[in-house]
């Protein structure tokens, strides 16, 4: 959330006054803060395209330069991001605290639960 406020204040300075957006986050400035986070993640967690991590047939980068995994599931009507997850490690000090936060959120579940929150 952080990082969609800090987004919002920098697209504020680039615009005129009255162009300024104001108010609650909307989804879209979510979404690119998610962006922005993911990034951030996979330039930390993957230094280089020649990571052993990276070489199965099923990473891509897609349109975002992200790094995504393509399911077995790629053909079923769903959303992009269920078909095509981004590649996030779990040792990564944010993906942890991640799984952790939705983890504590959904009660302690179990994993299978978990995962499809996740």
């Amino acid at each position: 959330m952080l990082v969609g406020w800090i987004t919002r204040f920098i697209q504020n300075c680039r615009s005129m006054k009255e162009n300024r957006s104001k108010g609650e986050l909307t989804a879209s400035e979510f979404g690119k803060a998610e962006l922005i986070i993911f990034r951030i993640v996979q330039k930390e967690t993957f230094q280089g395209e020649d990571n052993k991590k990276l070489k199965f047939p099923s990473v891509y980068k897609d349109e975002d330069g992200l790094l995504r995994v393509k399911t077995k599931i790629i053909y079923r009507k769903d959303t992009e991001n269920f078909r095509k997850p981004v590649l996030l490690l779990s040792e990564h000090e944010v993906v942890s605290r991640w799984i952790s936060f939705h983890h504590e959120k959904n009660s302690h579940c179990g994993v299978q639960t978990l995962i499809n929150n996740l």
